[in-house]
């Protein structure tokens, strides 16, 4: 696994066109880094939760040809500790759903969750995309869930079309 991340994030960024000394641009490198606190305040005796998270994800996208894109993120959510979320609450003997799906859900205990979160191959034409890999998608019934640290991902085959009046998505999804 981490040879693919070495792979990915070490791709030029820069190429030398054939003719001249002069740089070309062919990747963009991106990131996003913030910090989320969430409280749920019960009711009476039952346990109030919170948790206070940090991370973020550093993006990269080269461009192969001229319509020709390959992309890979790494995604980070850190715990910073607030409060021992696998500690369930004494009457009901749960644990809150909210807090926990800023983190590892499987593993409470990982403070620090790494994820190569996208990896995909997209070819544009004029109104058309088609995208192939691990990806995050924005549609009415699948959306990146802006109350995780981790975005919601999908993997498998997108398809785009857009014109002035209409835009079409299909895909399927594993």
């Amino acid at each position: 696994m981490r040879l693919i991340y070495l792979f990915f994030f070490c791709l030029p960024i820069f190429s030398m066109a054939q003719d001249s000394i002069e740089l070309k641009r062919k990747g963009t490198l991106s990131g996003q880094w913030r910090t989320y606190y969430m409280m749920t305040s019960n009711k009476g005796e039952l346990k109030d939760f919170n948790a206070l998270a940090t991370g973020g994800k550093l993006k990269y996208q080269y461009n192969l040809l001229e319509n020709l894109e390959v992309g890979a993120a790494l995604y980070n959510a850190t715990n910073l500790g607030l409060q021992n979320l696998t500690i369930p609450d004494a009457t009901t003997g749960r644990i809150s759903k909210y807090e926990e799906g800023l983190f590892d859900r499987l593993d409470l205990e990982n403070d620090a969750v790494f994820l190569l979160g996208e990896l995909y191959a997209k070819y544009h034409l004029a109104q058309h995309s088609f995208t192939l890999g691990r990806i995050k998608i924005n549609t009415p019934l699948i959306n990146p869930q802006d109350g995780r640290m981790i975005p919601t991902l999908v993997q498998g085959f997108w398809y785009n079309f857009k014109s002035q009046k209409v835009k079409l998505q299909l895909g399927y999804l594993n």
